[in-house]
């Protein structure tokens, strides 16, 4: 007897969490493929203007900084300018960087980077 209620326990349980498995898969909102294909289409005409330097560089992120020196903040130029990096990552190690600092710097990156979208 302790068996067959084991099993019917189980079988209800299943039942129950199969139930609220689809109940949230019918909440979820249709995928619009239109959409997808239209955006498809646009990520593919920007890889296709890109030459294979800069499909490569588009794989690295670089460090910056807006309490670094000029000299390095020119490093940062280069090598957006020659390896055609992917993305900035800023640190903020001394906590004196501001808002404005950081809008000016990624303005400037931004300037020198080819095809941004």
């Amino acid at each position: 007897m302790k068996k067959f209620l084991s099993i019917i326990v189980i079988l209800f349980c299943l039942a129950l969490v199969s139930a609220t498995t689809f109940t949230r898969q019918e909440n979820r909102p249709s995928i619009q493929w239109k959409e997808i294909a239209r955006e498809q289409a646009w990520v593919d005409s920007i890889y296709q203007k890109m030459t294979p330097d800069e499909r490569l560089g588009q794989l690295v992120w670089v460090r910056s900084q807006a309490d670094w020196s000029e000299g390095n903040i020119a490093a940062v130029d280069r090598w957006i300018t020659d390896y055609h990096v992917g993305g900035i990552c800023f640190f903020n190690p001394s906590f004196e960087e501001t808002p404005e600092k950081l809008a000016e710097l990624t303005n400037r990156y931004q300037a020198l980077a080819r095809h941004v979208p």
